[in-house]
């Protein structure tokens, strides 16, 4: 009864934990979020994403690109984290790799967004 108990505190834990950080995401509550770095290895793919993108929008690309990678790594493959890292890579300088991180996206959907940022990023 003890072992049912915990495991059920422990899921509901986790369910209000993840709703918690896309609230955070969805009201750019991006000082939260970072927070949550502390308890990355716990996080999913896309909560990966989200913290990242906290980071990009703080300012810390460095950071910011080390979210992206885990959540690639584990699973997010999503258009918009290939576009987000894109811009973190012309911030950092490294426009080689914004253009691959831009053709990824658009590979995946193409929208006219993301023929301007790698335009962008061939110019700097």
């Amino acid at each position: 009864m003890k072992l049912f108990l915990t495991l059920l505190f422990l899921g509901f834990f986790s369910l209000s934990f993840s709703q918690s950080i896309k609230k955070d995401f969805e009201n750019s509550d991006f000082d939260e979020l970072i927070k949550n770095k502390i308890n990355d290895d716990q996080l999913t793919a896309e909560e990966l994403y989200y913290v990242g993108y906290a980071f990009f929008r703080k300012e810390d690309d460095k950071t910011a690109l080390e979210f992206y990678e885990r959540s690639l790594n584990k699973g997010f493959d999503n258009p918009i984290i290939y576009f987000q890292k894109g811009h973190s890579e012309i911030y950092l300088s490294k426009f080689e790799d914004a253009v691959k991180s831009y053709d990824i996206a658009i590979s995946n959907l193409p929208k006219a967004e993301f023929y301007i940022e790698k335009g962008r990023a061939y110019k700097l």
